[in-house]
């Protein structure tokens, strides 16, 4: 069986996509639920770690704070990104 089925002599059967995959609707809450993929995960090992010790947003907020003053100390090295205009100093020449 498992050489006919790679020979092409058996019929692939694929699940149906359901009728209300490609609604504006259904794309727009998908695409909500994409934010917040793999929090569980982070979640788990942020207070697995110590890092955080609750997941309260105050918890997160303070934890947030702290980092970002260990940057702008210098304790910290600097992420490379954009919106650090706070942390980079803007240079003077135009």
């Amino acid at each position: 069986l498992n050489d006919f089925y790679g020979e092409g002599r058996l019929p692939v059967i694929k699940k149906q996509v359901p009728f209300y995959a490609n609604l504006p609707n259904h794309l727009a809450a998908e695409a909500l639920k994409h934010r917040f993929r793999n929090r569980d995960k982070i979640m788990i090992r942020l207070m697995a770690d110590d890092v955080v010790p609750r997941w309260t947003r105050d918890e997160r907020r303070k934890w947030a704070e702290q980092k970002h003053q260990d940057v702008i100390s210098g304790l910290l090295p600097l992420p490379k990104g954009i919106g650090l205009s706070e942390v980079l100093p803007k240079s003077e020449q135009k």
